[in-house]
């Protein structure tokens, strides 16, 4: 309870771990020591068993809803039948929207997670923020709609969410370069000042 910090998925991990014999009972020094620990390990292990799965949990942390395995797939440039054994290999942090029976889309588990991936796989998670917000972008050509259904819904809901993501990042990253170069000139500029000083 201490080292899960009141969080479900931890439960479910941990509860995994002692079906598959990664703990013991009663082996309190096995556990992870926070909830970092233990997704570091969760995703150590997805990627061993289907190298595509943290592209595929990249893309869930940057997106804005649930996903179908279509909408992934087409993402991805593969087929949904490829894109199983990826899905089966992440299944333990996916959550499946209990609202669309007839469709297989999913979520990550839980935010604690979303958070994690967009800090350690930062780069992974910002190139599909990207490549969301051209994807949904480029919903209609030639005056008809490019997308089905729920993933036309998708792109009409969140172009614009992700546009703007896509230009705070892009504006941030100027801001600290425009300030890198700031601080770089001043300090050349205070030194040959006081180079000037001493010469005189």
């Amino acid at each position: 309870q201490e080292r899960s910090e009141g969080n479900p998925l931890s439960l479910k991990l941990i509860c995994q771990g002692l079906d598959q014999g990664t703990y013991r009972l009663e082996d309190i020094t096995a556990l992870p020591r926070d909830m970092e620990e233990l997704y570091q390990k969760a995703l150590a292990g997805m990627e061993a068993h289907s190298p595509e799965a943290i592209d595929l949990l990249s893309l869930l942390a940057a997106s804005r809803d649930f996903v179908s395995v279509a909408m992934a797939a087409e993402l991805m440039g593969t087929t949904e039948k490829r894109l199983d054994p990826t899905v089966s290999a992440c299944m333990e942090l996916l959550y499946e929207d209990p609202l669309t029976e007839n469709l297989i889309d999913y979520q990550l588990f839980h935010e604690s997670l979303r958070e994690h991936l967009q800090d350690k796989q930062s780069r992974e998670v910002n190139r599909w923020e990207e490549r969301l917000s051209r994807w949904s972008t480029d919903w209609q050509r030639d005056g008809k709609p490019r997308h089905e259904a729920e993933r036309l819904r998708y792109a009409m809901a969140y172009a614009v969410p992700h546009q703007v993501a896509c230009r705070d990042r892009a504006q941030q990253a100027f801001l600290e370069k425009s300030l890198h170069k700031s601080s770089q000139w001043m300090a050349s500029v205070k030194q040959s000042h006081e180079v000037r000083q001493r010469g005189e």
